[in-house]
């Protein structure tokens, strides 16, 4: 991945985030970024039992983001309409900047729930609800970009 030109990739704009600086990468057959989501996949029994839950199927869906200088990412609830139930972020790039996402108790941001870091192959499930605010405000810097893959998962019961 760190060989890859992302700046060459086809994109277009994610739905709902027409004003965000971010592009939804369209990948081309020989892309490394089509394996991604097998490899979710073959994780997806360890996801169930961290969880405790049972994926109605095993089966995910990615899409790729590339967030680029000015991107700010306010507090917010995912979906528009019906949420995703289950929904993966994970980061693909290195930076010195702390670009990750930040979880907060309230609406407003004032209070945070969790930070987590930016680094390379880390990230966050988050089982989705009412409750779920979260944003990327500290905004991407001057000549960097932020790389994440964000992966809807099937249905699911808890165990």
């Amino acid at each position: 991945i760190r060989k890859e030109s992302f700046w060459e990739y086809d994109w277009e704009l994610q739905d709902e985030q027409h004003d965000w600086k971010r592009r939804r990468l369209l990948p081309k057959n020989n892309s490394p970024l089509l394996l991604i989501d097998q490899i979710y996949m073959g994780c997806m029994g360890r996801i169930e039992e961290v969880l405790n839950i049972k994926f109605a199927v095993h089966h995910c869906n990615s899409n790729f983001w590339l967030d680029y200088t000015g991107f700010n990412c306010p507090v917010h609830l995912d979906g528009f309409g019906e949420r995703p139930k289950i929904a993966m972020q994970i980061y693909l790039n290195d930076s010195e900047h702390d670009l990750g996402t930040v979880f907060y108790q309230d609406q407003h941001g004032k209070k945070i729930r969790y930070k987590f870091p930016y680094a390379i192959n880390t990230g966050y499930i988050m089982l989705n609800g009412n409750t779920q605010w979260h944003g990327q405000t500290s905004g991407i810097p001057n000549d960097k970009f932020r790389l994440s893959s964000y992966t809807y998962f099937s249905s699911f019961e808890d165990k």
